[in-house]
């Protein structure tokens, strides 16, 4: 079979031998392009023209789509593999610093800028929940192996796990966990496989990294290094902890003993590597566990082998900081029209507002009207939420409506009275002239 198109040519006998079984999605929050390459042979697969992102921006979704936080709007862009410009564009209600997709795509989540985080189900693209999570910035958010919990950490300095069953049957949301171990801001979130009994692994800009129990709620380790931990990874096995640090450095450490259950507060981190000449972005492990990507500021993205901790190869394309990384696989992308059809009706434009909740346009439209509503009126609109204020402003506005209709009935009374008044003068004018004219063919007949 050939495969043409915005994937180049591609010869498929049966299974693929020629090329690798991974695909690498790599951004820039500067170039504007984001790139699909074969992990194997860096060759270039795809190219998505004007695009951007910070760190934490970049997800797949289902392997058949990834998402963009925009970081100069309020705005999420959808791609789908077979188009290098957005399948959609989708504006959203607050900027997003962070967004993640559970495993099997159903559901989208996204962390705000404001501290607030947004729940979609993507195939219908509803707005299923948004609530304050975080005072600052939501900077990682990330599902648990399994999909049973929504992870976040926040410039805060606080981690927050939240039930995802609980958050979709609630009107309010309370957080099944709250950590509170770092003293400044976290910077990056790994969920490790295991679902319910896996490990959470977390970075900070205070020079720790911390292991969580999802299961007992607590901290069982504490890593202290030399600098700051931007990003991070574990292995399929949660037995490696990899770390990206702000001087470009990338840390190899053994975290069995956390996974045994004894917690330490500090490891001797003599497996550390100068990978990098600038900040280290982004760690990205592939599922067999033998290669480990990382993306920096140096414009570059390095494979090692995890082996050996050798460099592999180096991919040298992008003309920017490299934000964000994901690993994907070829066969998903290599479908007939029929199954790409299918495939891209799986995912709607995702919805800026939850069902009810008026346009923000109208609402600020409606907050410039309020105060002069409440002196033309003499009705008092109290401070609120948006939909009891907007409530109030119908209310006023059916107040005001009532005072014109009254003045309108009152205008046609004084109306119906000056015509009866008019009727009347009109009459006694008429038999006026009748006695007139009578009068006077008296006195002309008299006179002839």
């Amino acid at each position: 079979k050939i495969l043409e198109g915005n994937f180049g040519r591609c010869l498929i006998r049966g299974k693929m031998t020629s090329l690798s079984a991974h695909l690498v999605l790599s951004t820039s929050k500067t170039d504007h392009n984001t790139y699909l390459w074969d992990l194997q042979t860096h060759h270039l697969v795809a190219t998505f023209k004007d695009t951007t992102a910070n760190p934490h921006a970049l997800t797949l979704l289902a392997q058949d789509h990834f998402l963009l936080c925009q970081p100069s709007a309020p705005s999420i862009a959808i791609y789908h593999w077979k188009k290098d410009v957005p399948f959609f564009n989708c504006p959203v209600a607050d900027k997003f610093a962070s967004i993640a997709a559970s495993s099997d795509g159903t559901y989208i989540v996204g962390g705000s800028l404001s501290g607030k985080i947004y729940l979609w189900e993507a195939a219908a693209g509803s707005l299923l929940k948004v609530w304050d999570a975080h005072y600052k910035r939501v900077v990682s958010v990330k599902f648990t192996d399994g999909d049973d919990f929504i992870v976040s950490g926040g410039e805060d300095s606080i981690i927050k796990v939240w039930d995802l069953c609980s958050c979709l049957s609630e009107e309010s949301s309370t957080s099944y966990h709250t950590w509170t171990n770092h003293s400044l801001p976290v910077t990056d979130l790994h969920c490790g496989f295991g679902g319910v009994k896996g490990l959470i692994a977390s970075s900070s800009l205070d020079r720790t990294c911390r292991i969580w129990s999802v299961t007992s709620g607590t901290e069982i380790g504490n890593l202290v290094f030399p600098t700051s931990i931007l990003c991070l990874a574990l292995d399929p096995a949660d037995s490696f902890l990899f770390g990206g640090g702000l001087d470009g450095s990338l840390f190899f450490v053994p975290i069995g003993a956390f996974t045994a259950g004894s917690k330490s507060s500090f490891l001797n981190l003599q497996q550390s590597i100068k990978a990098h000449s600038k900040q280290i972005n982004c760690l990205r492990v592939t599922k067999e566990g033998g290669l480990l990507l990382s993306a920096s500021d140096d414009n570059t993205v390095k494979t090692w082998d995890l082996s050996s901790q050798q460099l592999v190869r180096v991919f040298e394309v992008h003309q920017g900081p490299v934000t964000c990384l994901e690993i994907t696989t070829y066969p998903r992308l290599l479908v007939s029209e029929k199954d790409q059809k299918e495939r891209q009706e799986s995912v709607r434009p995702l919805k800026k507002y939850q069902s009810g909740e008026p346009a923000a346009s109208v609402v600020e439209w409606f907050r410039g009207e309020l105060d002069g509503l409440s002196h033309s009126t003499g009705r008092s609109i109290e401070q609120g939420s948006d939909v009891k204020r907007v409530r109030d402003y119908v209310a006023a506005l059916n107040d005001q409506k009532l005072d014109v209709h009254e003045k309108e009935r009152s205008h046609d009374k004084e109306a119906d009275l000056l015509n009866l008044e008019l009727t009347q003068k009109v009459a006694e004018l008429e038999k006026e002239v009748a006695r007139w004219q009578s009068l006077a063919n008296k006195i002309y007949t008299t006179n002839k």
